[in-house]
């Protein structure tokens, strides 16, 4: 685990460096660009970003997992996976520019080829970030990534301010993107990623085999689209793009839970994929203990933003985005969803239950996208809380195949505890955001008091009943 705890260190220091430039960047995007164009600026942000997902054809965590099996294999998956990838992203692009022209109010042709260049610049990014961390060489990303930040920084202060500066500070993001692509894979060309050496397994994977395994993951990361990337795009649709900025600056400052939970689910992921092959009992040990850390430690960052989220937006950003106070209390427990979701999805992944999670995503997308397009209707809030109840239900229904098929059994009274204060700490601190300062330190003292106690508990979960129960079942089955 050691080097597994020294790229989560790695990626977790980079992350919270970037989260501290991204305040200082949001700050000056905000004040240059106010609610409305902030929310066109998002806009284009989020068709670039489901561009992105549909380019990516799923293939991340296989090259991820592949490469972690058997690094010597670097140079071959780079050949497998490159053809399809460039295919993908230059129809991607067409239908980029065909979304601006026709399907939205974005029609200048100088951010519609920014656009695409920030596609493919990120497309870069997604094929690079994964080959090193099969490799687990992770420190990559974090160095890289605070460069990128550092460069928007710089730039985003020197904006000048008017009519043009939604165009300008476009101009000022694709460029940092582009440099920290460009660094990774001349990094990898360096290191030697991409010349051929002798794989260790005798048998390595086919082409056929790695575009079967990525399809099943392609069609999970389409189906995430509704739930993570279009309501944003509803939002615009349905209230304007006020509202996307709201809801969009409150994504902004609960961004540290997303990116915490992250890189912890990259940092582990190699290391359960190994697990499961060469050690079934401490992947199970490994995936409840992370799970439940992240959980509860996630727990006190969401309440947290939920408590005193007015404070910073007042202080911050000023009595413009009043309105996106309330939402962002609800969104910081939206991502804490997400990141536990992406944290089952490991455990599917490293257990190769890829088929398994295509159908839970066809699950999550009706359910949660279905209710994200009715909240979009209700502003900001509508669409935060919506998210949060299609989730929950999401969260619930996916737990039961993590315990059937995964096989990682938790304790019921472990469970309960963690759902039952995961609803109960979301609602008391949207219940008490507008309590005097006071109550709400009160509050916050007592309930974090809770999170830890919880956390104690559930840490020192005894898993032999449970590695007992998958030794019998191994039995039968043999």
């Amino acid at each position: 685990m050691s080097k597994f705890f020294r790229n989560w260190v790695f990626l977790t220091f980079s992350s919270a460096t970037q989260q501290v430039i991204g305040f200082l960047c949001i700050l000056r995007v905000a004040a240059v660009l106010g609610a409305e164009r902030y929310g066109v600026y998002a806009l284009i942000l989020a068709a670039v970003a489901i561009a992105e997902t549909i380019s990516s054809l799923g293939f991340r965590q296989i090259i991820i997992r592949e490469i972690a099996r058997d690094s010597k294999q670097t140079a071959a998956i780079f050949r497998m996976a490159l053809p399809p990838l460039v295919v993908a992203c230059f129809l991607t692009g067409i239908g980029l520019v065909c979304y601006f022209v026709f399907g939205s109010s974005v029609r200048d042709l100088r951010m519609v080829l920014l656009a695409i260049i920030l596609l493919i610049s990120q497309s870069v990014w997604a094929l690079a970030e994964p080959m090193a961390f099969g490799r687990q060489e992770m420190h990559y990303t974090a160095v890289f990534g605070m460069v990128g930040s550092v460069v928007w920084l710089v730039l985003i202060y020197i904006v000048p301010t008017g009519s043009s500066a939604l165009e300008v500070l476009l101009v000022a993001y694709t460029l940092s993107q582009l440099l920290r692509a460009a660094l990774y894979i001349v990094t990898e060309w360096n290191r030697g990623y991409f010349r051929s050496r002798e794989p260790s397994r005798s048998i390595p994977i086919s082409t056929r085999d790695f575009l079967a395994q990525s399809l099943p993951l392609f069609g999970t990361s389409l189906l995430t689209i509704p739930v993570t990337q279009l309501p944003v795009l509803f939002l615009g649709v349905f209230s304007g793009v006020v509202q996307v900025g709201y809801y969009s600056v409150g994504n902004k400052f609960v961004a540290p839970i997303s990116l915490l939970a992250s890189t912890l689910v990259s940092s582990v992921y190699p290391v359960l994929a190994g697990d499961f092959v060469s050690d079934r009992s401490r992947y199970v040990s490994r995936c409840l203990k992370l799970f439940f850390g992240m959980a509860f430690i996630g727990m006190f960052a969401a309440l947290t933003l939920g408590l005193f989220g007015r404070e910073l937006i007042q202080a911050l950003l000023g009595g413009g985005y009043e309105g996106a106070i309330l939402p962002m209390g609800v969104q910081a427990w939206v991502v804490l969803n997400i990141g536990l979701h992406s944290m089952l999805g490991n455990m599917f992944l490293a257990a190769n239950l890829e088929r398994l999670m295509v159908k839970l995503s066809v699950f999550n997308a009706v359910l949660i996208g279905g209710a994200n397009y009715l909240g979009a209707h209700m502003g900001a809030l509508g669409l935060a809380v919506s998210s949060w109840i299609g989730l929950l239900i999401g969260f619930s229904f996916h737990w039961y195949f993590v315990a059937t098929r995964a096989e990682v059994r938790a304790p019921t009274g472990s469970l309960l505890a963690a759902a039952s204060l995961f609803a109960g700490l979301s609602f008391a601190s949207f219940a008490v955001n507008s309590e005097p300062l006071g109550f709400r330190l009160l509050a916050y003292i007592l309930l974090s008091a809770v999170i830890a106690m919880a956390l104690k508990s559930c840490w020192r979960i005894d898993t032999s009943v449970i590695m007992a129960i998958v030794s019998r079942k191994k039995a039968l089955d043999l």
